[in-house]
């Protein structure tokens, strides 16, 4: 038994030496989220595209202010007859000149075309906005799943290297008994067989928890090698709402339905600019300049001003079509967001059942556990007594290998499917 005690002692080394390999970078759950939203490339992504959906505001505000030209002219007529020319009317007479001046348009009133194209540049920019919104929270789910996985994978490797010490001490506890004549060969090899077993299950767990730390890395934002200490963090999960309560919060706080109800909004405003096509469009005209070069039947100065109405008669059903477009996208986006609305139905109510699962899983995998390790301990007794076999205490220490796995796996789950039901509700 001091052969056992001291293989314990050595465990309990080298789960401190492989706490200090982690690394000195205490990590939180908060802070990895708050990690991965400042360097994530993803969510710089998404921001750009936000601030470029505000720059198409300012191009559809545009038509709103007076469009000024500034121009410098210089003509020089080498014909005396300018009042023919091929390629279709032209201007009648073509003086000599060089001028100078500035030209004024400004829309009037096109009968609401630019007001909802303005409008509908609005809410397309809100609801890239809400996609951003929507990329956030999505990552944070990742990064808390990753985050559980490494959790999880720790813990494993933990498990491992305690079976993995349970068994050593049982073969050499085994191997000295048939030196002595008081077990036989068989039993020697069945330990050595477990004591295998349970090195492949600390090399398959080290190898998990490698990778689960790549994924967290690269969820981070991040290109290094590992260098963190994750800290779990302490606090009971809230009490789960009832279904009708959880629904509403979705449909008040899911960025992707607020996105899809913008886009509703501004298909339908696209749809009445489309309309706006066969209204008539006004629009008032200036030009004033100098003329300091030019022929002796000029004036010196020029200024004129004006009012253009023009009237759609006829584009070969080109205006109609558009507006059939419109109709039908603002059509379309409604269908979307009605099927965004079951869906999100379905994941919360898919993620509700399985927190209650997983909540009774993990209370039944401990009570479990608590029954495979006084297994595991009788069957120790039992064989040091010689009352049982070499298998039943093999069979034994698997099983509670097995419990061990089970129960941490049903925690992390647990977690993680509470994370899924609040990411489902909107919540970050």
């Amino acid at each position: 038994m001091n052969r056992i005690a001291f293989l314990f002692l050595l465990l309990s080394t080298n789960l401190s030496v492989f706490a200090d390999q982690k690394g000195g970078n205490h990590l939180s759950l908060s802070d990895a989220r708050a990690r991965a939203l400042a360097n994530h490339p993803r969510i710089s992504a998404a921001e750009l595209k936000a601030l470029a959906a505000q720059s198409v505001i300012s191009q559809a505000r545009a038509p709103f202010f007076p469009f000024v030209n500034a121009n410098l002219t210089k003509v020089e007529s080498f014909t005396e007859n300018t009042r023919i020319a091929a390629g279709g009317m032209n201007n009648p007479v073509i003086f000599d000149r060089v001028a100078v001046g500035v030209a004024i348009n400004q829309l009037i009133t096109d009968f609401g075309r630019t007001f909802h194209q303005l409008e509908g540049s609005k809410l397309r920019s809100r609801a890239e906005a809400e996609a951003t919104r929507g990329a956030r929270n999505l990552l944070l789910l990742q990064v808390s799943t990753n985050f559980y996985a490494v959790l999880q994978q720790q813990e494993l490797v933990q498990v491992a290297l305690k079976t993995l010490a349970t068994r050593k001490a049982v073969l050499e506890q085994v191997s000295e008994l048939a030196s002595n004549q008081l077990r036989s060969e068989l039993d020697v090899s069945f330990a050595r067989i477990n004591s295998q077993e349970a090195e492949l299950l600390l090399a398959k767990s080290e190898n998990d928890l490698k990778s689960a730390q790549l994924g967290l890395i690269a969820m981070l934002g991040l290109r290094g090698d590992w260098d963190y200490e994750l800290v779990e963090e302490t606090g009971s999960p809230e009490e789960l709402a009832p279904m009708e309560t959880l629904i509403s919060r979705a449909f008040d706080h899911r960025p992707e339905l607020t996105r899809l109800r913008l886009e509703v909004d501004a298909a339908r405003h696209t749809a009445s600019a489309e309309k706006a096509l066969s209204r008539p469009s006004v629009t008032a005209f200036a030009s004033v300049g100098n003329i300091p070069v030019r022929d002796e039947r000029l004036p010196h100065n020029y200024a004129a001003a004006g009012v253009n109405v023009s009237v759609p008669v006829f584009a070969g059903g080109l205006n109609s079509a558009r507006r059939s477009e419109a109709e039908i996208k603002v059509r379309i986006t409604e269908s979307n967001l009605r099927d965004e609305e079951n869906l999100i139905i379905r994941d919360l109510k898919i993620a509700y059942q399985n927190v209650t699962f997983s909540k009774k899983k993990y209370a039944l995998q401990q009570e479990l556990l608590k029954h495979a390790r006084n297994s595991s301990s009788l069957a120790q007794s039992r064989y040091e007594l010689g009352s049982s076999s070499i298998l039943e205490l093999g069979q034994s220490q698997l099983n509670q290998t097995a419990a061990e796995i089970a129960f941490v796996v049903s925690r992390y789950d647990y977690l993680l499917h509470r994370a899924i039901l609040d990411f489902h509700q909107g919540e970050p």
